[in-house]
């Protein structure tokens, strides 16, 4: 391939799928290497500090991002959402939106000040939550600024902040952590980074996108607030969905916390790749939408496929080798939270099946039917919280955590419908069958050899199945065709 054709397949939209592989290109070493910092650090974090301070730190960190909401106030989908629609509203809405999000994050952080010190009276956790709550602020400005490297497809820009992020935050966790620094110098760190990140993706919109003036209009104020007002809603209600890790600091030990968050870290890093794709799919359902059902229905199959494709053999895999994973990534000290890893693997692949149905309904400007969605995910967690978690601690709030999770697909189902009909069960047959296949295979070699590659192996199985039972169905259907 010529070095013209390479640069234009990577750097320029082209036709749906060519814009789709290109968007997830860059959206997967973004934030794959976002994720993969942010996984060392936790990894790093939990083993120097043992169970109990990592509980302190990941519980000021939950705290936090309760609040982080409030900031956020669905600005960014909104700014892809619009964009990506027309360019040149790009000045108007980061003038604006800069506004209204500094004044959103003073009341945040006043909230945060206020709260914490009702709930806990430890000085270390006190201060974390402090510094942590000053690290999400700065953060969410530079995530805002990110969106219009998404929402113009230029995701390469996007890349090159994760990699400067990544490289700093990784350096100076770990150099304190050798160090043998206290925690609240790994959060000082979270604020210097942040702040680095902010000031440089602000620097590449002026240089490339807008030389906006902060050119400030009470009327367009007023217009967002009301576009975008049921997406923030639906952010605060979201918010509930990570309520298990603050009440679990509040109802139960450090250590429990410690041995919770660091089975929800895999599932998260899980997540990740579930992001980069719906993340690449969104701007052009977005744009498919406003084209027409048969348009916007190509786009939700190819997502419905890709998602059925990644979803089953993690939940299948995962649960096989959770204890196996757990200790290789934190140690001994952490296997108590075997089983709530199990559930909450299970968990994060139902949020890929899940995306088949909320990412178009939020392209599709149904923030209302969004918003309905999440507030009955959040009822289900509130409530399964708060009843499983004072008998079953941390198993319980994994398991609170599923059943959110399946309340919330199956209602996001139902609202998919009633915009367009979409028969996503024919895409579930292949890998479930591949992962069934993978699983017995992974269940005979997974005490014979190193964890590392019994994944590697699986995956080559799975991989390996699924295409051939593909190939098998469509030598079927030419048949068929053919009669």
């Amino acid at each position: 391939m010529k070095l013209v054709e390479l640069s234009n397949l990577i750097f320029r939209n082209g036709f749906i799928r060519h814009a789709i592989v290109k968007n997830a290109f860059w959206l997967t070493i973004s934030m794959g290497i976002s994720t993969l910092v942010s996984f060392l650090v936790v990894i790093g974090i939990a083993r120097h500090y043992g169970p109990s301070v990592y509980g302190q730190w990941a519980f000021a960190l939950a705290f936090v991002n309760f609040f982080s909401v409030l900031v956020e106030f669905g600005f960014e989908i909104l700014m892809i959402r619009e964009v990506s629609r027309d360019k040149s509203k790009t000045s108007e809405y980061i003038d604006n939106i800069i506004a209204m999000k500094a004044f959103f994050s003073l009341v945040a952080i006043a909230l945060i000040f206020i709260v914490i010190n009702f709930l806990r009276s430890d000085p270390v956790v006190l201060n974390l939550v402090y510094s942590l709550g000053i690290y999400m602020v700065i953060n969410s400005f530079s995530s805002l600024f990110q969106t219009i490297f998404r929402a113009n497809e230029k995701m390469y820009y996007e890349t090159i902040c994760y990699l400067l992020q990544g490289v700093l935050m990784a350096g100076l966790v770990y150099f304190f952590i050798f160090k043998n620094s206290p925690i609240s110098y790994i959060a000082y760190t979270y604020i210097g980074v942040a702040s680095v990140a902010s000031i440089f993706s602000l620097s590449l919109i002026w240089r490339y996108f807008s030389k906006f003036f902060f050119k400030i209009s009470f009327i367009v104020i007023k217009r967002i607030f009301f576009e975008v007002w049921a997406y923030a809603l639906s952010s605060i209600v979201l918010s509930f969905y990570v309520i298990d890790t603050v009440l679990l600091g509040v109802m139960k030990s450090n250590a429990e916390v410690g041995w919770y968050s660091a089975a929800y870290r895999v599932p998260l890093f899980v997540q990740v790749l579930g992001l980069i794709i719906w993340r690449g799919f969104f701007p052009q359902l977005s744009q498919r939408y406003r084209q027409g059902p048969d348009y916007f229905k190509l786009i939700i199959e190819k997502l419905a496929r890709a998602m059925h494709f990644f979803a089953w053999p993690l939940a299948f895999g995962g649960v096989i080798l959770s204890g196996r994973i757990i200790v290789l990534l934190f140690g001994q000290s952490y296997l108590p939270g075997k089983l709530a890893f199990e559930i909450l693997i299970c968990a994060m692949s139902l949020s890929f099946v899940a995306s088949i149905f909320n990412e178009p309904v939020k392209a599709s400007d149904n923030s209302k039917a969004y918003l309905l969605g999440v507030s009955v995910g959040a009822l289900i967690n509130i409530i399964s919280n708060l009843l499983l978690i004072p008998r079953f601690g941390i198993n319980g709030a994994a398991a609170a955590y599923l059943m959110t999770q399946i309340g919330f697909t199956l209602f996001m189902y139902y609202q998919l419908n009633k915009i367009v009909k979409v028969k996503i069960y024919k895409y579930m047959g292949i890998p479930l069958i591949s992962s069934v296949v993978m699983s017995l295979f992974i269940y005979f070699i997974s005490n014979r050899l190193n964890v590392l590659i019994v994944v590697a192996l699986g995956a080559t199985v799975y991989t390996a199945m699924y295409f051939l039972i593909s190939l098998f169905f469509v030598k079927i259907s030419d048949k068929l065709m053919r009669i």
